[in-house]
């Protein structure tokens, strides 16, 4: 069965989070042109954190309605976790459902430690 990846898009610019707190950066919905059924993530860390783990949610939508923006006492809809190392790198998250194309996506950071990264994510079809 052959997989086609979409190409790696910012969904949130690098920020720096503290441990605890969600990221607050706009997020832009991943490129859905065609609607692709799953959705990958990768967690671009810059700067060293404390192992742990970062865990991702989704802010619903359907281009018209949106759900209200993940904050630390508003997590809503997991959708997965980056599990951390003491270093930097590239980290991923994958097989995450595309309910919509205008949903949006926000990470928490659970690591004890601030957290500075960029979040990725990309369109995975199997066919």
């Amino acid at each position: 069965m052959p997989i086609t990846l979409g190409t790696w898009q910012a969904v949130q610019a690098s920020e720096v989070v503290a441990n605890g707190a969600m990221s607050a950066g706009t997020s832009t919905p991943v490129d859905t042109v065609n609607h692709k059924h799953l959705l990958e993530f990768r967690l671009s860390v810059t700067a060293a954190p404390a192992a742990g783990n970062v865990d991702l949610y989704r802010r619903r939508s359907d281009g018209t309605n949106t759900a209200p923006t993940p904050t630390a006492g508003y997590k809503y809809d997991y959708v997965g976790t980056f599990n951390l190392d003491a270093a930097t790198g590239e980290y991923y998250s994958g097989q995450v459902s595309n309910l919509d194309p205008n949903d949006q996506f926000y990470w928490f950071n659970n690591t004890g430690s601030s957290v500075t990264a960029t979040l990725y994510g990309r369109t995975v079809e199997y066919s």
